[in-house]
């Protein structure tokens, strides 16, 4: 079978095409696909709570590691002796996200974390 000369159009439309399925396959990649769905969840948890959203956003402001660490390190402590008054089981999950935010491989098992924590409380507010 000869092979057919496409024409100047033609090529355009596939080149075009070539590269929007590079980018389809960037997209469908699991660990930028994470990574944007921890920022999703993050930036809602921000919007969704004004003054926790001020507090999330210094302490997670670019260059602020030497107080996120420790802080998530505390956070998730005092969620693991969440049965005592003051602290609460509400700290391991925010230990988590701060914590994610600098150890990237934690990202996407943090926001589906976060998702599901939404979709129950969800369910259970109504």
């Amino acid at each position: 079978m000869p092979a057919t000369r496409l024409s100047p159009v033609d090529c355009d439309r596939r080149k075009d095409h070539l590269a929007a399925m590079d980018n389809l396959d960037q997209s469908r990649d699991p660990k930028t696909h994470g990574q944007r769905r921890f920022s999703r969840q993050l930036s809602r948890l921000q919007r969704v709570n004004p003054r926790f959203g001020a507090a999330v956003q210094a302490v997670t402001a670019p260059g602020r590691q030497f107080l996120r660490i420790p802080l998530a390190i505390l956070l998730m402590l005092g969620g693991f002796v969440g049965f005592l008054p003051i602290v609460g089981f509400w700290m391991l999950p925010l230990g988590l996200i701060l914590l994610a935010i600098d150890v990237p491989g934690l990202r996407p098992a943090v926001a589906a974390l976060t998702l599901r924590i939404r979709v129950f409380l969800r369910r259970f507010q109504r």
